[in-house]
């Protein structure tokens, strides 16, 4: 029940957060953005033809890095999610209700990540690190969005049409 709450929240937030300037326009997403697993710690989103791309990635040496958070469709539906590169204990998976992507991983010096598809117009990505009890977002400078790199605000952001 916490988690549909939490889902229904971060779908109104939706509507807030492109009010007060965190949206992105859906151009900023498109095409692979350049990285290398173990280079840089950033989470990375970007649009391609077949869906939406979401990878995590930290520097080799640096201590694991959890990192967690959702993706989430307001009231449209999210039509599929498939993890990729996780290990035991992690996961990438549709909400009850299918409009959020929640996703908690523990990365150190790879990558990590998901794609999902939508039809969705408005998506809100919301980013975490550290323990969840101190509920810390992912710094925007860490945060890089298609293939120019662009930075949100903050995060949690918007993509809009």
């Amino acid at each position: 029940m916490r988690m549909q709450w939490l889902g229904m929240g971060v779908g109104l937030a939706v509507l807030g957060a492109a009010s007060i300037g965190l949206a992105m326009k859906a151009e900023k997403f498109e095409g692979k953005p350049t990285f290398d697993a173990g280079s840089v710690n950033g989470a990375f989103v970007w649009h391609q033809p077949d869906g939406y791309l979401v990878r995590f990635t930290t520097k080799t040496g640096d201590p694991p890095r959890h990192l967690y958070g959702q993706v989430c469709a307001g009231a449209e539906k999210i039509d599929s999610v498939t993890p990729v590169l996780l290990e035991a204990g992690e996961y990438a998976r549709l909400g009850p209700h299918e409009h959020c992507v929640w996703f908690e991983f523990n990365t150190f010096g790879h990558i990590d990540g998901f794609d999902f598809k939508t039809s969705a117009k408005n998506l809100t990505f919301d980013f975490k690190h550290g323990k969840r009890e101190e509920n810390k977002n992912v710094p925007a400078a860490n945060i890089y969005v298609g293939q120019a790199k662009e930075h949100p605000q903050a995060s949690p952001f918007v993509r809009t049409p």
